[in-house]
């Protein structure tokens, strides 16, 4: 039977529910609420309040209307729903009409499953089965039941961004609280140095130091990877973990070559060095976090492509290399990462990530990068080190 163009348009106008009744079309309107459901319906316009806001967990499908494995899915994806009532707060995203979302959390494939809670977002990548599920639950304290009283954690550091900024990259993005003692200079912190390392609350009398509790760290690359161990940013086998180590080992050499230039105390040298730093090793350093950005696309990116550095997920490796590209951008230009389109939207992806992306906001970031004696981020001489540079990439 053959039917008219006319005819067609005019039954589809009539007859829309037939494609929209269960997953609220394709690029109209808000998906309608099931009042049988459990499933909370999310969107732009309430994902925040929802979803971000409040201290509860929350596990979220991200779909799309025309997946096939999202249909198959969403009568697992309700009957969790009613399991995990009490427990879990269970929705949903159309990805289709809700760009903001879609676009923030770098949906790129369907369905895409993630858990909001304790101030972290983990990924689900395992068999779509209620015991998968419900196993990645238990694994990564998903239940409301779960939450616990945090341990007290106090930062001691000095007064600039440097060796503790990746500390409080990844105690932002953990959305771990404390309390944060900074030193305004080395005469300052001798006043204390002596008691704190007598009393053990400072090891080695070297700051950065971390306190959880009675536990205290020193060293940045220590607590960086004690943070990643503890709180699962360290890999899942021994190669991802060791490339995690390569990448906190590089980004060090790279902010040591940094810091002996913006600390270089004769001015011609500095001028010199500046210049070679900027256009030589700059690049260098970009492209090889550039190539390491491919690798990781080729190891783990199931659907040909990845946001993070190692084993498909955000680990210490992201929070360092953050750093050093801050860093870098800081003293070469925000236009120095123009010609590195993968790095640059990783950056960009990483900076907008909710809880790091209120840090990099917020006041509580220190607004020098070095302390007194440098030639460049300081007080005297801020240039744009008081600046944010992701904020100036991303805009």
């Amino acid at each position: 039977m053959k039917v008219s163009l006319l005819t067609l348009v005019l039954w589809l106008c009539v007859f829309p529910g037939h494609f929209n009744a269960q997953w609220g079309g394709q690029g109209g309107g808000e998906e309608k609420a099931d009042p049988n459901s459990k499933v909370v319906i999310l969107s732009d316009a309430n994902f925040r309040d929802q979803v971000l806001k409040p201290a509860e967990p929350f596990f979220v499908q991200f779909y799309a209307p025309w997946c096939g494995h999202c249909r198959r899915m969403m009568p697992l994806w309700e009957d969790m729903a009613k399991t995990l009532e009490g427990q879990t707060h269970v929705g949903k995203v159309d990805c289709t009409v809700n760009e903001w979302i879609k676009n923030k959390y770098h949906i790129r494939g369907f369905p895409t499953i993630k858990l909001f809670a304790n101030g972290r977002i983990d990924s689900f990548d395992g068999a779509r089965t209620e015991v998968a599920l419900k196993e990645f639950l238990d694994l990564h304290q998903g239940h409301i039941s779960d939450r616990v009283e945090q341990e007290k954690y106090t930062l001691r550091s000095f007064d600039w961004r440097g060796d503790a900024e990746p500390i409080r990259i990844a105690l932002a993005e953990l959305g771990i609280q404390y309390e944060d003692i900074r030193y305004e200079s080395e005469a300052e912190w001798e006043k204390d140095k002596s008691k704190l390392q007598l009393t053990g609350v400072v090891p080695f009398g070297q700051l950065p130091s971390l306190s959880i509790e009675n536990f205290h760290l020193s060293m940045s690359s220590v607590i960086l990877r004690h943070l990643a161990r503890t709180h699962k940013m360290y890999g899942n086998t021994q190669e991802e973990t060791s490339l995690i180590d390569s990448f906190i080992s590089d980004c060090e050499n790279f902010l040591d070559a940094y810091s002996s230039v913006v600390h270089e105390s004769n001015p011609e040298k500095y001028v010199i060095r500046l210049k070679a730093f900027t256009t030589v090793e700059v690049p260098m350093w970009m492209s090889y976090f550039e190539s390491m950005l491919v690798r990781s696309q080729s190891l783990w990116a199931s659907d040909g492509y990845s946001m993070f550095f190692v084993g498909g997920k955000l680990s210490a490796a992201d929070m360092c290399v953050f750093h050093a590209l801050s860093t870098a951008l800081g003293v070469a230009g925000q236009k120095s990462l123009q010609a590195y389109r993968g790095l640059r939207e990783w950056f960009v992806g990483i900076g907008n990530r909710d809880n790091l992306s209120e840090y990099l906001s917020g006041s509580s970031r220190p607004q020098h990068m070095h302390g007194p004696n440098a030639k460049f981020g300081n007080a005297e001489h801020p240039a744009d080190a008081t600046n944010n540079p992701f904020r100036n990439v991303a805009a």
